[in-house]
């Protein structure tokens, strides 16, 4: 499968036009052709993202020359191989399944000889998530170590397609002092069996200058799920509850998909570069956000 992403940069030796290859596993079946799999739509869109102005314009010195960027399952790919093209040192953080495919499309990439952009990085590394694992092998740090480089990262990747829903049947807390329980549905959010509130807590830790990138093909945004019933009599006491409350509130607001639960601590913020094809929001920690305001001048 191929992509062919157009090059926007500014920079003379980076107005080139270039492709990258991305190898699908082998078929394991005799029915007809499968989907693509690396090069899914979500895939190719999440790649193309990374090539546009818009979002080049968010980095430092228009450019993810040097920079140490993260990709999440199998979707976020093509992309890290894209931002490599650019110049980035990329950690490809893979399903342990689909590991061997990976390591597989990355021999692919560092052994073509063809440098499209001048700026392609040979430094890329495939890296197993799931049960099994050495703890904190999924630490900003650890994953910078293997690209040699300092933490944190300055770039990860994720796609709603890639993340699962698990929900949880909670009894609630009495209502009107009657004693009676009311069953409330919580869903949380998994990549390869590690919740995405650990994940995010390994890759950025806090008060980390790291840019994450979510993107929420429309397939996921399909929102066939029902919402959780929450209702005005809960217990104010119950503080999680109304941080979660707050969430589906922003949530809906700003248009994640209803069963996108985002972890109590991080919010999201639309990026313009939302596509026909996906919405692409920002995720960033509420204490930096509140830091952000406050250091901000009066009247602004």
């Amino acid at each position: 499968q191929q992509q062919q992403p157009q090059q926007q940069q500014q920079q003379p030796h980076q107005q080139r036009d270039f492709f990258v290859t991305v190898a699908d596993p082998p078929i394991r079946t005799s029915m007809r052709s499968p989907a693509p799999f690396f090069a899914s739509e979500t895939a190719c869109v999440t790649a193309d993202l990374l090539v546009g102005r818009p979002l080049l314009e968010q980095l430092p010195n228009h450019s993810f020359e040097g920079r140490a960027f993260c990709s999440v399952g199998k979707d976020g790919l093509a992309a890290g191989l894209v931002a490599a093209m650019l110049g980035a040192r990329v950690a490809l953080v893979s399903e342990r399944r689909h590991l061997q495919d990976v390591n597989h499309n990355v021999r692919l990439y560092t052994r073509d000889a063809f440098d499209y952009t001048q700026t392609k990085s040979r430094c890329i590394a495939a890296v197993a998530s799931g049960p099994g694992q050495p703890p904190g092998s999924l630490c900003a740090t650890s994953l910078c170590e293997q690209l040699g480089t300092a933490p944190p990262l300055d770039f990860v990747l994720l796609t709603a397609s890639t993340l699962t829903v698990l929900t949880t049947a909670l009894t609630g807390l009495p209502v009107d002092g009657l004693g009676y329980g009311r069953q409330r549905m919580e869903r949380q959010l998994y990549f390869d069996g590690i919740s995405l509130e650990d994940l995010l807590a390994e890759l950025v830790p806090p008060g980390a200058h790291t840019k994450v990138l979510l993107v929420c093909d429309r397939e996921s945004c399909g929102d066939s799920v029902l919402e959780e019933d929450y209702s005005s009599e809960s217990s104010d006491s119950d503080c999680s509850d109304r941080l979660r409350l707050h969430d589906r509130i922003y949530n809906r607001v700003e248009g994640l998909p209803r069963w996108l639960v985002l972890p109590p601590e991080w919010l999201s913020r639309p990026f313009a570069a939302a596509t026909q094809k996906a919405s692409v929001f920002w995720l960033e920690r509420r204490r930096d956000v509140l830091r952000a305001r406050r250091r901000e001048p009066l009247g602004q």
